[in-house]
């Protein structure tokens, strides 16, 4: 227990410290592709950690490829994303439809590849980090629910340098920041329970890539209209709230004897 305890306040410093130096690039120097660099920045610290104090085991299980779990990593966010964009279009009418992003791509497809390669791989940097790492531990340490709580909160931290200084939305502050903690603790209940389930980091990457490229790219970027940053979208009150519906759902679950244990099987990687 203290081994996990030290590792994940090594983590936690080594993670800060490496993201501080992309936050820098980004906020005072306007280095926006810098951002993919940061979000590796959770992953390269698991795997100095691991060097440090888990250099024998097999922590990040990225051998442990169970469909099942992959499939509903992508099926979530997809609900939530496409339900509540729905429900704007309903309200607001086909006049906020601007463009068609998912068929511009679909007929380059060299760019559709490039787009989904570069959003995969970032959120996998994360993921290795977050729910490879951290609330692997965090589990050890507290158990699920406060487990995937407390992960929660450390990733919606890890977000606000940016979110403070307008980086991520041109919404005000005051609203900005606690709905992106929300988000933030929201996904962590789905995206823990899947990568402790299936003993596997990839059911999180994809819900990951799934939720920023969906929201990010093929619906923010072809609905538009008066006040849509506050009714959908990351900071959208109509997709926060069907994403807590799927957290309660996650919330109310047991791991059963993975719960009681708090123990791994060490996968090949």
């Amino acid at each position: 227990m203290k081994t996990t305890k030290k590792s994940v306040i090594a983590y936690l410093i080594i993670c800060f410290a490496l993201s501080s130096i992309f936050y820098v690039l980004i906020i005072n120097y306007q280095l926006m592709n810098m951002a993919n660099l940061l979000m590796w920045c959770p992953g390269v610290a698991a795997i100095i950690v691991k060097r440090l104090y888990y250099r024998e085991d097999k922590i990040f299980n990225l051998k442990a490829f169970k469909l099942n779990y992959v499939l509903l990593g992508i099926g979530i966010p997809l609900l939530y994303s496409l339900l509540s964009y729905g429900i704007y279009l309903i309200m607001r009418g086909s006049d906020v439809i601007t463009g068609n992003t998912l068929g511009t791509l679909l007929s380059q497809p060299l760019i559709l590849i490039l787009y989904v390669s570069i959003f995969f791989i970032t959120a996998l940097g994360e993921e290795i980090g977050w729910r490879g790492f951290l609330n692997r531990e965090m589990f050890k340490l507290f158990g699920y629910h406060k487990g995937a709580f407390l992960t929660g909160c450390i990733w919606a931290i890890w977000h606000l340098p940016l979110i403070i200084t307008g980086y991520v939305s041109s919404i005000p502050i005051w609203y900005q920041v606690p709905i992106y903690v929300i988000q933030c603790i929201a996904m962590s209940y789905p995206m823990s329970y899947l990568s402790l389930k299936s003993k596997s980091v990839w059911p999180a990457a994809f819900f990951h890539f799934t939720h920023n490229f969906v929201i990010q790219v093929l619906l923010d970027q072809s609905i538009s209209g008066q006040n849509k940053p506050y009714l959908v979208g990351e900071t959208g009150i109509l997709t926060i709230s069907i994403l807590l519906i799927v957290c309660y759902f996650y919330a109310k679950k047991s791991l059963g004897l993975l719960e009681e244990n708090r123990t791994f099987e060490n996968s090949e990687i």
